[in-house]
């Protein structure tokens, strides 16, 4: 198959997830693969910064898997940040225009709604080229934005024209489907993981934790991913802090960057909390089994909102893989996948994390029961092995259903 990516942040700069390894996977089974990203976070220097009309092209990248071999497009940019994102809705047209008339793509595979999803879905309908469109947040919720119900007109709008929407999950799915997605042409799709680039090893060197800031016997509770506003560490840092000296001998690793930080920092300084809580900043893709040898416990304490209910955290699979038990927020999302005691405990609103984590710490029998029941989870359902195949297929069911419209 012929196959464009969309997304609407940059491939280079954005830490490794889905987008860079279902494309590269495809690329290794044969498929041809273009991506057109977005340069968000890349800072040209000079006048580039403020007018960049230039398209970048980046032959045979490779993020996560060697020898992959996917073609990146990123168009050039008019005004800096914020305007560029505004300006690109309309900007990057021609290059989709002439990547689409050129190398006549079976199928779009799109994540992107309000940059450029909208303006996607409509130019490819009216080239009768099949839209798969891949929901895996709620692009009005996720960012603070003065263009929050235009962005939300945007997401109808993918919803409904995509040939097939799928989500990664049921909960996620609903809402796409209540914004109007058909329910004949949307699914549930789980993405994957190499348990090769995951584990957890037994055999840690102290310069594994010395890398992470971490004394020798030392406990570890980590989070990775982005420090997004709603992340909820900040809640966990203070009640650990309450906690005082009936939980010791730990630290708190947190592995990400995001709006959060500065709050985050400003936080630990004030509770006195430097020897407890590490903020190591965002850590390469290879880094991550080194984080997860040294870890007890991994952690997903978001606020309760819809944003956080309709998503799947990914590194809830990422810990379970590794063999660490899971200390979450109740989110619908996660729950629909991971029942209670299936390698996750959940908290609620009025419940404590600090004894959540303390009682894991504690025994590590019952920690590696749960750990076990979410693992034998993750073999089941998560394995890139298997759910590439069953990518390819909706691949060529989109091709199908967009041929006999």
């Amino acid at each position: 198959m012929r196959v464009l990516f969309i997304h609407e942040i940059s491939w280079r700069s954005t830490v490794t997830f889905e987008m860079h390894e279902l494309p590269e996977l495809l690329s290794l089974r044969g498929h041809d693969i273009d991506f057109l990203d977005f340069p968000e976070g890349v800072r040209p220097s000079g006048f580039r910064r403020i007018l960049d009309l230039k398209t970048t092209v980046e032959w045979h990248q490779s993020r996560t898997y060697k020898d992959s071999a996917v073609r990146v497009f990123t168009p050039g940019r008019v005004f800096a940040k914020p305007l560029d994102r505004l300006t690109a809705s309309f900007t990057f047209i021609p290059l989709l225009l002439k990547l689409l008339r050129r190398n006549q793509y079976q199928v779009i595979f799109l994540y992107s709604v309000p940059t450029t999803g909208w303006q996607t879905v409509l130019i490819a309908r009216l080239l009768r080229i099949p839209v798969l469109f891949r929901a895996i947040d709620v692009p009005h919720e996720i960012r603070r934005s003065v263009f929050r119900s235009l962005i939300r007109v945007a997401e109808r709008f993918v919803y409904r024209n995509a040939t097939w929407v799928s989500a990664n999950n049921s909960e996620l799915l609903d809402y796409c489907r209540a914004f109007g997605a058909s329910t004949t042409c949307s699914s549930v799709d789980f993405a994957g993981l190499d348990p090769l680039k995951v584990v957890n090893c037994n055999d840690v060197s102290q310069e594994i934790r010395d890398r992470f800031g971490v004394l020798a016997g030392e406990r570890v509770v980590c989070y990775l991913g982005t420090l997004f506003r709603f992340s909820g560490l900040d809640r966990v840092i203070a009640e650990l802090a309450e906690s005082g000296a009936e939980l010791d001998n730990y630290k708190l690793v947190i592995a990400g960057s995001g709006e959060q930080l500065p709050i985050l920092q400003k936080q630990i300084r004030d509770l006195e909390m430097e020897e407890r809580v590490r903020l190591v900043g965002r850590i390469g893709f290879d880094e991550i089994s080194n984080l997860f040898s040294i870890s007890n416990i991994g952690l997903i304490p978001f606020e309760q909102l819809p944003v956080s209910h309709l998503a799947f955290p990914w590194k809830s699979v990422q810990y379970l893989l590794a063999g660490l038990p899971v200390i979450a927020s109740e989110l619908r999302g996660l729950k629909t996948v991971f029942e209670e005691g299936a390698g996750v405990t959940y908290v609620g609103c009025h419940d404590s994390y600090s004894e959540r984590i303390q009682s894991l710490l504690e025994n590590p029998w019952q920690s590696r029961v749960l750990a076990q029941r979410g693992h034998d989870v993750v073999l089941d359902k998560f394995l890139w092995t298997k759910n590439i195949v069953e990518f390819e297929r909706l691949l060529e069911t989109t091709i199908a259903r967009g041929d006999s419209r």
